[in-house]
C-alpha cells in the first residue's frame, strides 16, 4: 500500500515548519546572546565589577550554590559562595563582592557574592551553540592588537571566544 499524495504533502509541509521554526529559535538565542554579551562588554569597559570565571560548581542548596572561581586577572581560584543564585559552570561574570570567613569549611577566605553584586554576566555554554548560528557575526571577533590593549583580563576572555567562535 503506497500513501496518498495528500499524506505525503502534509509529512513535507510538517518537516518544513519544523526546520523554520528550529532556524528562527536559533537566531533569536543568538540575538539575545549577542546583546547580552554587547551588555556585559560595556559594564565591563566601564569599570563595573572584577572579572572571574566560574571553574565548577561543587554544591546546589536551598538558599545558593557553591563554586569553584577564577579571577581572569591574576587565574587564582577560590572557593566563593552564590546567594540565591544557583550560578551556572563555566559563566563569565562581573562582580563587586568580598571575601569572608566560610564556617562550613573553615576557610579563611570565601568569596560572598550577593545578587545584586553581579554587574553582569554571560553563561560560557551558550556561547558554543552561537558559534554555529547566523548570529555570530554580531560578536566581533577578538584581534590579537585588542586582546594586547584590554591586558590579561581581556587576553583571558579573547581565548575563551576564540575557542568558542569558528576560525
Amino acid at each position: 500500500m503506497h500513501p496518498s499524495p495528500g499524506a505525503i504533502t502534509a509529512i513535507a509541509l510538517i518537516v518544513v515548519v519544523t526546520i523554520a521554526l528550529t532556524v528562527r529559535s536559533r537566531r533569536k538565542r543568538a540575538v539575545a546572546l549577542a546583546a547580552q554579551w554587547q551588555a556585559f562588554q560595556q559594564h565591563r569597559s566601564s569599570g563595573q565589577g572584577q572579572l572571574l570565571q566560574v571553574a565548577r560548581v561543587y554544591q546546589h542548596g536551598h538558599r545558593g550554590s557553591k563554586a569553584v572561581v577564577t579571577w581572569c586577572d591574576t587565574g587564582r581560584q577560590q572557593d566563593a559562595w552564590f546567594w540565591n543564585w544557583h550560578v551556572p559552570a563555566g559563566a563569565f561574570l562581573l562582580v563587586n563582592a568580598s571575601s569572608g570567613y566560610g564556617p562550613h569549611s573553615h576557610n579563611p577566605n570565601v568569596l560572598y557574592v550577593q545578587p545584586a553584586q553581579v554587574r553582569a554576566w554571560v553563561p560560557a555554554r551558550l556561547l558554543v551553540p552561537l558559534s554555529a548560528s547566523a548570529g555570530n557575526a554580531l560578536l566581533p571577533r577578538p584581534q590579537r592588537s585588542e586582546a594586547a590593549d584590554v591586558g590579561p583580563t581581556g587576553q583571558l576572555v579573547a581565548r575563551a571566544l576564540s575557542r568558542a567562535l569558528p576560525r
